[in-house]
């Protein structure tokens, strides 16, 4: 038997009853979600119905006026997430007055979210439910109820399920220095770098890398910044990764496609590239790595409102500096962002979105010492598995029809087997000096963006 997820949700309705309207006798309760996602009890003036999760269920009711309703739901997302806890909705609303002829209702609303067992007090999902009144019918409508994304945020805060929503991307002045034009011609320089030392074992052209194109392009449509075009790369190499450098350039390995079972977990790490590249946590952390090293040289108190105001010995520091510390690397923060905006980009790209959670569940967990805890980049795998799917259960509607994997997936990865395994010479030299490379090419951006060589030409 399905486990259930608990939706409690309270209705208080006091009505201001006209003259003329019509006793209720009948009570329908609909949804639209798919299977057997919302069951539990509706109450009445005491009389109770159970509601065994079909999308629409009528009731026979004793005749009333009805003043009081509680709705107390079990919402199931799908059969793979059936093992997490319950999210609690509670929703009160006030009937001042109702039309039996017009149908129409008037309502005051409030209500909150427990999510997980915590309060959720930014969410409301009162504006999901309908009332109608048809004759003697009260009709309940939950069919904007999609999951948590459908209800309404009460406040500001930084609402990652809300893709595409205007003014959601954060690439303020604290953040970031840089603006995306500048992403790009750091990312362009870097992929120069590392096509023109490895050309021999990376393609743009042929199946793969076709099918690699194709599938990354449906991601970014579907993503915060459908206008940037990606230019994707397939390195003939056995090593399980991808990466993505700023202004679009994807990164994909033959060793990592090789470990894959479905198209979806390919979309799902696709997804989380792509991340990287809308949330713009390149040059993100090349801001984080250089503000802390204006900071040591003239104090917290510095501000950057212009690059230009580098001089002298602040130049000399700033340039000394960018040999000694490293200005890529996502953090651990930057590494779960990615993963909860991967997985929709996935999802709305028309792919399951439990691709990304069977990719991580298939890393084992490293074994860390508590510097390293609190030191490495990259969150444990079962922690990412588990922010996943707890997004998903909440966030994200349940459709079988999504795309798990397709004969256009599994023909493109047997492509690659007709290409020559990369010598075991280069793939070493490829694990030493890529990621080398790629920092050595963005501190040479970085310098000719900030003028710091002509600076100290100039001295």
């Amino acid at each position: 038997m399905k486990k259930m997820v608990n939706i409690a949700t309270l209705m208080t309705l006091a009505l201001l009853v006209s003259c003329n309207a019509e006793k209720i006798s009948k009570v329908k309760f609909v949804h639209a979600l798919e299977g057997e996602s919302l069951s539990g009890e509706m109450k009445i003036n005491g009389q109770e119905l159970n509601l065994s999760g079909s999308a629409e269920e009528s009731f026979e009711v004793k005749p009333m006026y009805p003043r009081k309703l509680k709705l107390k739901l079990d919402y199931n997302h799908g059969p793979e997430l059936n093992k997490l806890s319950a999210t609690e909705i509670n929703m009160e609303f006030e009937v001042r007055n109702y039309d039996s002829e017009e149908g129409s209702v008037d309502l005051r609303k409030a209500g909150s979210v427990k999510l997980q067992g915590d309060k959720l007090k930014l969410t409301n999902c009162t504006n999901t439910v309908d009332f109608k009144v048809d004759g003697s019918e009260l009709i309940v409508d939950m069919s904007k109820f999609k999951s948590l994304a459908s209800c309404k945020v009460v406040g500001k805060y930084k609402n990652y399920n809300r893709i595409g929503e205007e003014g959601r991307l954060h690439n303020g002045f604290g953040r970031n220095f840089f603006k995306f034009a500048t992403d790009s011609q750091f990312g362009k320089e870097a992929a120069y770098e590392i096509v023109n030392n490895f050309s021999r074992y990376i393609y743009q052209d042929g199946e793969m890398a076709e099918y690699l194109k194709t599938m990354i392009t449906k991601i970014a449509k579907a993503s915060d910044m459908p206008e940037v075009e990606p230019k994707v790369f397939f390195i003939n190499a056995p090593i399980e990764n991808a990466f993505a450098l700023p202004g679009g350039y994807v990164f994909v390995f033959r060793g990592l496609v090789d470990s894959l079972e479905t198209e979806a977990e390919l979309a799902g790490v696709l997804g989380h590239e792509w991340a990287h590249v809308t949330e713009r946590h390149g040059t993100e952390s090349v801001t984080r790595n250089l503000k802390s090293i204006a900071t040591k040289f003239v104090g917290a108190g510095f501000v950057w409102a212009n690059f230009g105001i580098l001089g002298g010995a602040a130049t000399y520091y700033v340039y000394d500096k960018l040999e000694d510390i490293p200005l890529m690397g996502f953090s651990r923060i930057q590494e779960l962002e990615a993963d909860k905006l991967g997985v929709q980009y996935a999802y709305k790209a028309g792919y399951s979105p439990y691709g990304l959670g069977k990719y991580f569940s298939s890393v084992p967990d490293y074994d860390e010492t508590f510097f390293q805890a609190i030191t490495s980049s990259h969150p444990k795998s079962s922690t990412r598995v588990e922010k996943i799917e707890e997004l998903i259960f909440n966030y994200i509607p349940y459709d079988s029809s999504l795309v798990v994997t397709s004969t256009e997936y599994e023909k493109a990865k047997e492509s690659i087997d007709e290409l020559q395994a990369m010598p075991p010479y280069v793939v070493r030299q490829l694990m030493v000096s890529m990621g080398a490379l790629v920092e050595s090419s963005i501190k040479k951006s970085v310098r000719k963006k900030l003028k710091l060589d002509h600076k100290l030409e100039e001295r």
